[in-house]
């Protein structure tokens, strides 16, 4: 369980792009797998019966799917659309997936979810450069395949996190947020947490005050370009757990 009712599951316990030395230097994805905590992939038949479970035992009602980067593109998107689909199949759950944005975007068309993540994680390029080098190298592709993906889900069911802290610049972000919002994508801010045991486990969390001003001024920005996160059907916009863009959303 994650949130207050989604259940949160991470597909493959591991990413191409540390293999390759260009991972997000903040991420924890592996450290549960080296802590023998969990397992390397998870099979479509074992989530779709903890999901089941979920939704008939516990408070469960929408599904969100993690993974990290696949080595090949196609089987990434072959295996989370199998995964999301033996889950709606079993538990009349909607289900949020997160991916790698592919080379080739005609496969975002075979996806099968309800909704879908494409993280950019930062709108200044050298932010990603510094702290997230294989997603600097992919940016431009990673906004082409938000914006093909909202074009084939629909307004408000596409997001991006946005991490706040990093020493980001304040307009180019605002900028970004304001341009995936006319692209009816939601823009979602996180403030960073540092996470024991990554390369950033000792980078300081971004001040209270700080963090206000950008969820305020993010807020004003959805407000103006009329998207409500509400709208979102599953998955962590919906779940609302990691970000408080929704009760800034009250107050603009």
């Amino acid at each position: 369980r994650h949130g207050r009712d989604v259940l949160a599951s991470t597909v493959l316990q591991r990413c191409h792009m540390k293999e390759l030395g260009k991972g997000c230097r903040f991420c924890g994805i592996e450290l549960s797998l080296k802590a023998r905590e969990t397992i390397e992939m998870k099979t479509p038949e074992v989530l779709a019966e903890v999901a089941r479970a979920a939704r008939k035992y516990g408070d469960a009602t929408h599904v969100t799917l993690t993974t990290g980067k696949f080595r090949d593109d196609r089987e990434e998107i072959r295996v989370m659309s199998e995964v999301a689909s033996k889950i709606r199949e079993s538990s009349k759950m909607p289900v949020h997936v997160q991916i790698t944005p592919p080379e080739n975007l005609e496969l975002l068309e075979e996806l099968e979810c309800d909704t879908v993540g494409i993280h950019v994680e930062s709108f200044d390029p050298e932010v990603l450069r510094k702290f997230a080098p294989g997603k600097f190298e992919m940016r431009g592709r990673m906004m082409k395949a938000l914006e093909r993906a909202s074009e084939i889900f629909g307004e408000s069911q596409v997001s991006t996190f946005i991490l706040l802290g990093l020493g980001e610049d304040t307009e180019r972000t605002l900028e970004g947020c304001r341009n995936v919002l006319q692209l009816g994508i939601i823009p979602y801010p996180v403030p960073f947490r540092p996470i024991a045991g990554t390369e950033m486990e000792s980078y300081p969390p971004p001040s209270p005050e700080y963090t206000e001003k950008m969820f305020t001024r993010i807020a004003e920005l959805m407000k103006d370009c009329g998207l409500n996160p509400r709208r979102n059907l599953a998955g962590c916009v919906r779940c609302g757990g990691c970000s408080a863009i929704e009760e800034y959303l009250l107050e603009v």
